[in-house]
């Protein structure tokens, strides 16, 4: 993105803005100062998402592999694709029509608290006294009987009384409402509503400072996830921290690197199942006479099943190819190591490809014959289902 004051230009005062948010989110830059056909600009390196830098400019960051240029739907699809829950899945297909990248990440935020709601709220309750006099001939009274007072108190019994006003239910509360501050989609404002009615219905007081203090054990982790998703609303993503200039509002970036290891770990475990392990290795490539060990060797995921066992690592950059780029000598010594420390004789390099098609290019080893190395590509697109069947087919039918 060229610095200047045209309508395509990032004006240079925000530039500190920049800083002190990528300080902030990531305690590292995610961008970096470019030069291209004698302009300065800024590069947004390996991130894809939302960044808010005044009140009335937010940058778009789009999912970018060379030239194949993408829309929101397609970072929609990747981290919806990801996550393990039904009802992102099932909401994709409405998600992913938002014309915004500020409303396709709401619509995630919100399917994802929706389904919890529709879980059923957080309930604590709260011991009482009642007058057991009081309390004689009604059978549905207020909350459970606890215990009954000891003889001296014969008359008074501790009841347990429910309440619906607890620090989740207050925080998911607070972040529906910054959410529906924004939002324009009358869709999505209409399933904002739909939660905020469902909390005011059960009386649900105002968020508070203490709210954040929550600790989930056993009987309370279920609801963890749309709380989170609340607080993080509220602290990061529209953050009240005012940074820079006027700096309130949305800001959510995805490292591009880790969210396609995740999506071709979904895919993997989708139709894999058990066999695929992630980055479980703990072997080192050397160790001093202090015991001192170098090198640690932690492939992306590592294939262990009834078959022939295989390494699989995962590239967010353009796939090679005869006409294209060519294989990263790093990436080919890595590749290598995992296969002669591990003792696997197929190792994969996955890379991204916004089409349906699926490349696959194999190679043999030339110091070690046993050691195969296939190139695939994974389409990541949302209407490839096809070629993930076509990725995971080539895949098994490599190791076979």
């Amino acid at each position: 993105m060229p610095l200047g004051h045209g309508n395509d230009d990032l004006p240079p005062r925000y530039l500190n803005t920049l800083s002190k948010l990528s300080e902030k989110l990531h305690n590292a830059s995610f961008f970096e100062m470019a030069f291209h056909r004698g302009h300065v600009g800024v590069k947004f390196k390996q991130f894809a998402g939302l960044v808010h830098v005044a009140r009335n400019l937010s940058i778009e960051i789009l999912p970018k592999l060379d030239s194949q240029k993408s829309g929101n739907d397609v970072l929609a699809h990747m981290v919806s694709y990801t996550a393990r829950t039904p009802s992102v899945l099932g909401a994709i297909g409405q998600v992913s029509r938002f014309d915004s990248m500020e409303e396709t990440l709401i619509g995630m935020t919100v399917a994802e608290i929706l389904k919890q709601l529709s879980q059923g709220l957080h309930r604590d309750f709260h011991t009482v006294k009642a007058d057991l006099p009081s309390l004689r001939g009604q059978v549905h009274h207020a909350g459970q009987v606890a215990r009954y007072g000891s003889r001296r108190d014969r008359f008074v019994q501790q009841v347990l009384s429910p309440s619906f006003d607890t620090p989740i239910n207050r925080t998911i509360l607070a972040g529906l409402r910054e959410m529906m501050k924004i939002v324009s989609s009358q869709r999505l404002k209409a399933k904002i509503r739909s939660g905020l009615e469902t909390l005011k219905d059960a009386e649900v007081g105002i968020f508070m400072p203490s709210d954040r203090l929550v600790v989930f054990n056993r009987l309370t982790q279920r609801w963890q996830h749309g709380y989170q998703l609340s607080l993080q609303w509220l602290d990061h993503i529209r953050p009240g921290l005012r940074i820079g200039v006027d700096a309130l509002g949305p800001t959510m970036l995805f490292d591009m690197n880790k969210l396609f290891e995740s999506y071709v770990g979904q895919c993997l475990r989708n139709s894999l199942g058990d066999i695929v392990h992630e980055q479980q290795s703990e072997h080192y490539l050397f160790s001093n006479a202090d015991g001192r060990s170098v090198g640690l060797l932690r492939p992306d995921f590592l294939i262990d099943g009834n078959f022939n066992r295989a390494v699989v690592e995962t590239k967010w950059k353009v796939a090679p190819s005869e006409t294209a780029s060519f294989y990263q000598p790093g990436d080919l010594r890595q590749v290598f190591a995992y296969a002669k420390v591990l003792g696997v004789s197929n190792v994969f390099l996955v890379y991204p490809t916004m089409s349906d098609d699926v490349l696959a290019e194999i190679f043999t080893s030339n110091t070690d014959p046993s050691i195969n190395l296939t190139s695939l590509t994974l389409p990541i697109i949302p209407s490839g289902n096809d070629g993930r069947e076509k990725f995971i087919a080539a895949l098994i039918s490599s190791i076979a």
